[in-house]
């Protein structure tokens, strides 16, 4: 499966949301943020917002966890490729993400991109489950 990543546009995560709604709409001062498409329109919308300067939320939507494996190498260089340039603006100090608890996937995901585990929220997402929010603090070079 093929997948092309286009600039993020808001109808794109609405889409996504129409079917799988998670209630974590990227709203803020600034988005930056990328897009997935398959044959059947977005499949994934990847980004970080700021709701003020140095201070950044990365959200990960997806239509279903499973579409993504097949194109699993394809998404991780996206996705990789994208947060090392939002990085080397050097507009971030810190950074949060809030993975559902069972969302195994977007757990390894937060890691690999060197994310920390700072708290388990329970009760946290609309639904009455918990969430893990994480950290990461890019590094200065000074």
């Amino acid at each position: 499966m093929a997948l092309a990543c286009v600039p993020y546009e808001p109808t794109h995560l609405s889409a996504l949301q129409a079917l799988t709604p998670r209630g974590i709409p990227p709203g803020g001062l600034q988005v930056q943020a990328v897009t997935l498409l398959d044959a059947q329109g977005p499949c994934a919308c990847f980004g970080i917002s700021s709701a003020w300067p140095t201070l950044g939320f990365a959200w990960f939507e997806e239509r279903t966890s499973e579409a993504l494996q097949v194109a699993r190498l394809q998404v991780g260089k996206c996705v990789l490729s994208h947060w090392k340039g939002w990085l080397a603006e050097g507009q971030y100090q810190r950074i949060e993400c809030r993975v559902p608890e069972l969302h195994a996937r977007a757990h390894r995901l937060v890691k690999w991109l060197g994310f920390r585990l700072v708290v388990r929220k329970p009760h946290y997402d609309p639904w009455g489950g918990a969430v893990y929010e994480y950290v990461f603090y890019p590094r200065r070079d000074e």
